[in-house]
């Protein structure tokens, strides 16, 4: 498997996880010596997991850039 094939395993298993099991998550599924690469890898593949489920409807993109740009409101 691949950095690549990992980072979409572990983003998978991020976002189904209790946010409380988030970071244990990362450490037991991602190897030390591959750690840094795959990590630098999540966010682009979690943003394209989240862009292939909302594209199939247009309300459920909405509704989560609604979510999004009220946190990022909130947060300043």
């Amino acid at each position: 498997m691949d950095d690549l094939d990992l980072a979409r395993r572990v983003s998978a298993m991020v976002i189904l996880a209790d946010p409380s099991e988030r970071e244990s998550v990362l450490q037991r599924e991602i190897p030390l010596d591959r750690f840094a690469r795959v990590l630098a890898l999540l966010p682009g593949v979690m943003a394209a997991t989240i862009d292939s489920i909302v594209a199939r409807d247009k309300r459920h993109r909405l509704a989560v850039q609604g979510v999004l740009r009220t946190f990022l409101q909130e947060s300043k």
